[in-house]
């Protein structure tokens, strides 16, 4: 087996090339840590551990290099080096951070609310959809990323009306966009919580709290 000179750099890291068969290249001063070599010149990290937990040898990437530099490898080494020293496996643990992450987002109001959005393609007109997009939009900016069960009227009040206080007219005074954004967000609080996910309409309670809208004075026709 030939033998190659540990990477140590980035620099050093463009002496390994292609060969016939892919190859592993270990990292000077961090055991276990390999680059991947293949055939086609892709270069890769690896981590090899002896899981805690299954008491057997296991594998994880690191990434692909350039997009996950030496160092940047380096510190994932000592993120998962400092779980094994836990016993904790670090597969199962970057897995278990992945489905919290998708847990986190299927419960989200983003989720419901573009899942309400696609509900509505068989029974509104275009231009009224374009007009629900926006207002839903604007709503997912401010509590998209928030689980749906987590979101309160304190917050929605909050929301609304800072969507209030960018929407005026020219006379000053709030026109109806956080009245109709209300609106929309208490049709997503409806959805989600037939189908089990939140227990109350924030948005519904807020209706009330808002300014009355306005578009101005209206002078009349006269001949």
């Amino acid at each position: 087996m030939e033998s190659r000179k540990p990477i140590s750099s980035d620099r050093s890291i463009s002496s390994h090339k292609a060969s016939d068969k892919e190859y592993l290249v270990s990292v000077k001063n961090y055991p276990m840590l390999y680059l991947m070599v293949r055939p086609n010149g892709t270069k890769s990290w690896l981590y090899r551990y002896l899981s805690p937990t299954h008491s057997k040898n296991k594998r994880i990437s690191l990434g692909v290099y350039p997009n996950v530099t030496f160092s940047r490898a380096c510190e994932i080494w000592r993120d998962y080096e400092e779980l094994l020293s836990h016993n904790i496996d670090p597969k199962d643990h970057r897995e278990e951070i992945k489905n919290s992450i998708i847990r986190k987002t299927k419960n989200s109001f983003n989720h419901f609310a573009w899942e309400y959005f696609d509900s509505l393609d068989q029974t509104q007109k275009g231009n009224t959809l374009i007009r629900k997009k926006g207002r839903l939009e604007l709503i997912c900016s401010y509590i998209g990323n928030d689980p749906i069960s987590a979101i309160d009227s304190p917050r929605m009040l909050e929301v609304l009306l800072d969507i209030q206080a960018n929407s005026l007219n020219k006379a000053g005074k709030p026109t109806d966009k956080a009245e109709r954004c209300a609106g929309i967000a208490s049709d997503v609080f409806v959805y989600a919580g037939a189908r089990g996910f939140c227990s109350s309409n924030p948005a519904a309670l807020i209706k009330s709290q808002l300014a009355k809208s306005s578009y101005g004075h209206r002078p009349a026709i006269t001949m």
